[in-house]
């Protein structure tokens, strides 16, 4: 494991001496909410930086790592303003230094909304790999495994979710190998791109996820009545469709419980399956319990199969983009997961496909005015949108210099 030393009270003067003198650096945060599960909802109320590390490489190739407890943690070392302070201080002298990431994107946006200030990123070793290869995984410790023959230095998954628990050494210790990890991988993946791949890695990908950062920061605005207003519609739509189904089978049934529709179907209609599920049936021990899934309803030849179509299909409206109020008049579910008063906040990943296409949650929303209207621009601004006619007919007009597609396009 790589050797790593607190950044502290007694300490603070070396990391500067050792930051002054570094050439290039990777950092990471490690974070929490106010409940578990929480930690990458930079944006909600509550959310905090539990510590910070940094891997300092130097002109000689050797390297330094340090870490910081920070005031999410117990066992803060600073207060948030000290804190602040010393954030700010770094990011001002970063200079001509070198700043490395792992989905660094994510820990630029964590500095953003606490402290108002980040790095700017450099090199992104998950981009990189899925420049080299976008077939195999991005994730960090899978990628230290692979080419660096790191060990298995993982925390537990309930540590993962609130990291406030951890004591405090264990958390410097992780957080400070992924950052050794994340700066050794840097020259490695660079070193393996061709002359092609480094322009476009240079010039096209790390300025679109610096992009991507300040657009995530600002957030899609939603027009919150709008949205409310599709929402009900939604609740009100399921409704009428519930009563029917109660209506058909002569009592009332929870339609979102698979268990109570496969006893609706398979019992009390008498229907015949024909898809069945893995799970076991507890009354045979058999897996062979009977599926409700929307493949099942397809072969079912009932007129309940296309209610049980309509009554889905509004409540994945609802769990998947507007949300609905709970008992309490909250809303919950959907976009509200991932909102703050009106600003929607929903991650890019600019390596999240095999074909270089970036993707987010955004992308899901379906063309149905209902949902995709609520997007909307701010007070005083204009919503519109730009497309280039033909745009990959133009590039090869470019490219070709064909002198009869040039001038069609003049």
């Amino acid at each position: 494991m790589p050797e790593w030393r607190p950044i502290e009270a007694s300490t603070f003067d070396d990391f500067f001496h050792d930051w002054i003198r570094c050439t290039e650096f990777s950092f990471d945060c490690e974070t929490a909410g106010t409940d578990p599960g929480d930690g990458l909802n930079w944006w909600k109320e509550g959310f905090k930086i539990t510590s910070i590390a940094f891997s300092l490489g130097f002109a000689d190739g050797t390297e330094k790592n340090w870490a910081l407890a920070m005031p999410g943690h117990p066992s803060a070392v600073l207060d948030l303003p000290a804190a602040k302070d010393f954030i700010i201080e770094l990011t001002i002298s970063q200079g001509k230094k070198r700043a490395i990431g792992a989905n660094g994107k994510f820990d630029n946006l964590c500095l953003m909304a606490l402290f108002g200030v980040c790095f700017r990123l450099d090199s992104d070793v998950g981009l990189a790999h899925h420049l080299i290869d976008e077939n195999s995984s991005n994730g960090l410790k899978e990628m230290a495994r692979t080419n660096l023959n790191a060990p298995d230095y993982d925390v537990e998954r309930k540590e993962k979710l609130f990291t406030p628990i951890v004591k405090i050494r264990r958390l410097l210790g992780y957080n400070a190998a992924d950052c050794a990890w994340t700066r050794r991988l840097d020259p490695i993946f660079v070193k393996k791109m061709d002359e092609q791949e480094r322009w476009l890695y240079e010039k096209v990908v790390m300025p679109a996820a610096r992009l991507f950062q300040e657009m995530e920061l600002e957030g899609h605005y939603v027009d919150v009545a709008f949205l409310e207003k599709s929402a009900h519609e939604a609740i009100k739509n399921r409704a009428e469709v519930e009563k029917q189904l109660n209506k058909l089978v002569k009592r009332e049934v929870n339609w979102g419980s698979p268990k109570q529709v496969g006893e609706v179907l398979f019992k009390d209609l008498g229907l015949v399956p024909t898809v069945f599920t893995n799970k076991v049936n507890p009354e045979t021990g058999e897996r062979d319990t009977p599926s409700t899934g929307e493949e099942a309803l397809v072969d079912l030849d009932h007129p309940i199969a296309k209610m049980l179509e309509k009554h889905r299909e509004y409540s994945k409206f609802l769990s998947t983009y507007t949300g609905e109020p709970d008992e309490e008049g909250i809303w919950r579910g959907g976009w509200r997961d991932f909102m703050d008063g009106p600003h929607l906040y929903m991650s890019t990943k600019l390596h999240g496909t095999v074909t270089g296409r970036y993707s987010s949650r955004l992308h899901q929303t379906p063309r149905d005015g209902a949902i995709r209207n609520a997007i909307d621009a701010p007070p005083g601004w204009t919503f519109f949108q730009l497309d280039l006619s033909q745009a990959e007919l133009r590039v090869t007009a470019i490219m070709s210099h064909d002198a009869e597609l040039t001038r069609c396009f003049q």
